[in-house]
């Protein structure tokens, strides 16, 4: 899980890499790009990563579409784009995705893949047509965040983070891609490679060959929180959310063995961690007391229960007891007035 990404303003930020992949337009090669976008373009589209101004690289148009495009030349010699991208709607501001574009001279297609899978099923060269060799002027400038630098026309800003580029030299497979998007990148043609994670001021090395690109206009190193690709599962999505309560919480985004703070910031975040274990067995105590309270209020409750079922038994039994009484009253007094009348009868046949 990596949280690290350049920040882009969509106004004028952006990372410049030069002209010396430009030659790998005319063959098989790939790019990729790992992003989240904070907000759509208003009109005309967003540069994610690619070549000079809208020429060739991963793009956002302002309906939501992800967009690979790129240029071929006709047999007449006149230039023409052709495009392959997903529905409206398919970016979503603040989630992230890793797109990768695809073209194979051999196969004569170009395809665009998005976390991993395929979007369409390719699109043919035209016919008679060569892809543009951008190596030849100034088109073959490797960018991110933006087509032209900031000030020309079709700049095309980008707003959003960026977490990662890489460009290939050859075509990547779909199982390449999909091996990439599960964090088992390919090396098998890299040519590029530009982790965010590896900025150091105004510059983003390339970790696999010497390609660094200039950061220009303030595009920031940004460690706000470790995101979750766009559809990944609801266990996924809140495993990382908990990464990013503990990180953000004890500090210790972005440990470098560069950083002179290192083991200042992992000494204070062991001691972080010591005071809320010492929070946490305190917690554990009270709760054990309630515990105890409770028990012991459960058993004065149940005893109270007991004494009030004995008053309401003796009431019930002084209740039946007042009952017989009645009776007998009744009966005695019943058998008295027998008695009377008897010796009154006896009276009178004397």
């Amino acid at each position: 899980m990596n949280n690290a990404a350049l920040k882009f303003d969509g106004t004028s930020d952006y990372v410049e890499v030069g002209k010396i992949l430009g030659n790998l337009d005319t063959s098989s090669h790939s790019i990729e790009a790992t992003f989240s976008v904070d907000t759509l373009p208003t009109t005309g589209r967003s540069v994610i990563f690619g070549f000079q101004g809208f020429h060739h690289g991963l793009q956002v148009s302002p309906n939501g579409s992800l967009v690979f495009e790129t240029w071929f030349t006709s047999p007449s010699g006149d230039t023409d784009s052709f495009k392959i991208k997903t529905d409206e709607g398919f970016i979503k501001e603040g989630q992230t995705y890793q797109a990768t574009g695809t073209v194979d001279v051999e196969e004569q297609k170009i395809h665009l893949y998005v976390n991993g899978k395929e979007i369409g099923n390719g699109l043919s060269f035209p016919p008679g047509y060569e892809l543009y060799d951008y190596s030849v002027d100034d088109y073959g400038h490797l960018r991110m965040g933006i087509g032209n630098k900031a000030g020309e026309q079709f700049t095309y800003p980008f707003s959003g983070n960026i977490q990662s580029t890489r460009i290939y030299s050859q075509s990547l497979s779909s199982s390449d891609v999909f091996s990439n998007y599960v964090g088992k990148y390919t090396q098998n043609g890299l040519e590029g490679e530009w982790l965010a994670e590896s900025t150091w001021e105004n510059i983003i090395y390339d970790s696999n060959n010497s390609y660094n690109g200039n950061i220009f206009n303030g595009a920031s190193l940004t460690n706000e929180e470790i995101t979750a690709r766009s559809g990944a599962d609801s266990l996924d999505v809140t495993k990382f959310k908990l990464a990013n309560l503990s990180t953000k919480g004890l500090g210790i985004f972005s440990l470098s063995l560069d950083d002179t703070s290192t083991l200042d910031k992992i000494d204070r975040a062991l001691q972080q961690i010591i005071d809320v274990q010492s929070k946490i067995g305190g917690t554990t105590e009270a709760l054990s007391l309630r515990e105890k309270g409770l028990e012991n209020s459960i058993i004065t409750s149940t005893s109270l229960y007991q004494n009030l079922f004995d008053i309401d038994t003796a009431k019930e039994l002084s209740n039946i007891t007042k009952e017989e009484i009645k009776i007998q009253i009744s009966f005695s007094l019943l058998q008295k007035n027998n008695s009377h009348r008897e010796n009154t009868l006896k009276l009178l046949i004397e």
